[in-house]
């Protein structure tokens, strides 16, 4: 069951369930496999619905009911990617197959294992632990998970793959590298945190889109250690500082700063035109909410042609519901 070719055709979705591919269960843009995300946004859509699954019965019904998606579709999403992403030196591109499997990409895969482990679905979880293994087999060999240099795996992420390898014997390093590789998770998210501060807003919101993917290693620490873990709390304090300064509502939620539900709930119809964005998960783009290109709470509330429902409401409830 391959993808491999590229479609354009721009539909419109006013259910999650409409950007969901029938055969592969890969999460696609308005334009189908047009985007080389595809394993990024399947991965950060299909945790935060396995989380709500596991922690909010009654909201995951009528996810199921409204909107035509289930746990069994991250099951399928992850049985896909293990039978067809899985090449010998690397790990591929979920819609297109390409060989350029970045970092950015590996870190909501990772959550997504993660959560599989911790919530299940059961049957989700062999695909998790195959994924996982050929991971670490293919870092271990190459230090990379393609050979673009984009898919360098340095020793923040490394200590990141051995956390929850531990759990499904899938081990990277030895002991001694592994409280280095842990300093040097520790001093990345110090390092976001710095930078934040930065007066010049071009040096401060460089790399908006990487700091967004780390709240997804956080939460990954989170489900593995629990909220109250010492060093869990002293990683999600980093991101205070891009709460307080208007990142998003996903920087709230893992900070620890307050943010409601009636805020969440401002999500549950939210779209974007085209012009705003060309994806369709809006916390992705902390610089567009500090510059107001996504301002809260007056984006569209219908989804047409040209407007597009974002998948912003599960992956917030999923956050919210992960560190609840």
């Amino acid at each position: 069951m391959l993808v491999g070719s590229v479609v354009t055709t721009t539909f419109a979705a006013d259910k999650y369930g409409g950007y969901i591919d029938t055969e592969t269960k890969i999460v696609k843009t308005p334009e189908g496999f047009a985007s080389d995300d595809d394993c990024w946004r399947s991965s950060w859509f299909y945790a935060s619905l396995i989380i709500i699954h596991a922690k909010d019965q009654d909201l995951y019904n009528q996810l199921k009911q409204t909107h035509g998606v289930a746990v069994e579709d991250a099951t399928a999403f992850m049985k896909y990617y293990r039978e067809n992403c899985l090449a010998e030196k690397s790990l591929l591109r979920a819609g297109s197959l390409k060989n350029n499997f970045s970092r950015d990409q590996l870190v909501p895969l990772l959550l997504l294992i993660e959560t599989v482990r911790v919530h299940g679905p059961v049957d989700a979880k062999p695909h998790g632990k195959a994924i996982l293994k050929h991971i670490v087999k293919i870092v271990d060999k190459h230090g990379e998970v393609s050979p673009e240099g984009i898919g360098s795996v340095g020793a923040n992420l490394k200590y990141c793959i051995d956390v929850i390898g531990d759990k499904q014997d899938a081990s990277l390093s030895n002991s001694f590298q592994r409280q280095l590789q842990k300093v040097a998770f520790s001093a990345a998210l110090k390092l976001y945190n710095l930078q934040a501060q930065a007066p010049i807003p071009d040096l401060a919101q460089e790399g908006d889109y990487s700091v967004f993917n780390a709240l997804a290693l956080v939460t990954m620490q989170c489900l593995t250690w629990g909220k109250n873990d010492d060093d869990v709390k002293d990683w999600r304090a980093n991101f205070k500082i891009h709460a307080d300064k208007g990142w998003g509502p996903a920087f709230k939620l893992v900070s620890g700063r307050n943010f409601e539900d009636d805020q969440i709930a401002k999500y549950k119809t939210a779209a974007i035109h085209r012009d705003q964005d060309n994806d369709i998960l809006m916390g992705q783009r902390p610089g567009k909410y500090l510059d107001g290109k996504f301002p809260d709470p007056q984006f569209a509330q219908a989804c047409d042609d040209t407007h597009h429902l974002v998948l912003d409401f599960v992956i917030l409830k999923g956050l919210q519901l992960a560190w609840k």
